[in-house]
């Protein structure tokens, strides 16, 4: 994949440098498409998933939403939309699947979005002649997670897992695009109509964890298939 190796060498570049910045320079507030995801899904029929993710990252009033889709190449019955809206500021939680909504008490608050405390900078490059960005990488465990931002204003721009004891493995990454400073719509965060209360409670949430534990499952599902 083009894509990732790209990821890799510009992630790469600077030979682990020591140099920190501050971990929370991303902005309190931003939306965003996180894309370029596939998934094999491995049956008699195999599949090609499409899966994007529309985030609204609201961290200055503690609330999230998170709209997922996933399209199908082949088989319509594997795709899926749904929405998570996390509202820490007034103790809710709204799922919507499949047209049905719930919603779940919210303990906790949102984790700030940061470049991680204990990453060190692997270098500086510029994409497509003019957006200058800064890699940052992190090891945990055996996952060495990357962070790649924008130069001026710590905007996301890519984020990589790969495994460390599998280098010969291509990294599993994302691609932000149409990335804002603000929330364009405040009312995404709005309580959905027809919401069933159940029984469930939620604590924090960390949003840039959840990204990379999505890359280090997709990433371990083929290292599984490969080994």
């Amino acid at each position: 994949n083009v894509m990732k190796c790209t990821i890799i060498a510009l992630v790469g570049l600077g030979g682990g440098a020591t140099a920190q910045l501050n971990p929370c320079c991303t902005p309190v507030q931003w939306q965003g498409e996180r894309g370029g995801l596939f998934a094999e899904v491995f049956t008699l029929q195999p599949e090609l998933l499409g899966v994007g993710e529309k985030t609204y990252y609201d961290y200055q009033n503690n609330r999230l939403r998170l709209d997922v889709k996933v399209e199908a190449l082949n088989n319509k019955d594997n795709e899926f939309e749904g929405t998570r809206i996390f509202r820490y500021d007034i103790n809710e939680y709204y799922e919507i699947v499949n047209g049905t909504c719930s919603v779940s008490k919210l303990e906790g608050d949102l984790a700030a979005f940061c470049v991680p405390s204990n990453a060190v900078k692997e270098g500086e490059a510029t994409i497509g002649g003019s957006l200058q960005t800064s890699g940052w990488s992190a090891v945990n465990g055996d996952y060495a997670e990357s962070l790649l931002v924008s130069l001026q204003s710590c905007i996301p721009v890519v984020t990589a897992v790969a495994n460390t004891r599998f280098i010969d493995e291509r990294a599993e990454a994302n691609l932000y695009v149409n990335v804002t400073q603000y929330i364009d719509t405040p009312s995404v965060f709005d309580k959905p109509s027809n919401c069933q209360s159940d029984n469930r409670v939620f604590g924090s949430f960390d949003l840039l964890d959840h990204i990379n534990t999505d890359l280090r499952k997709k990433l371990d599902a083929r290292i599984s298939k490969h080994n």
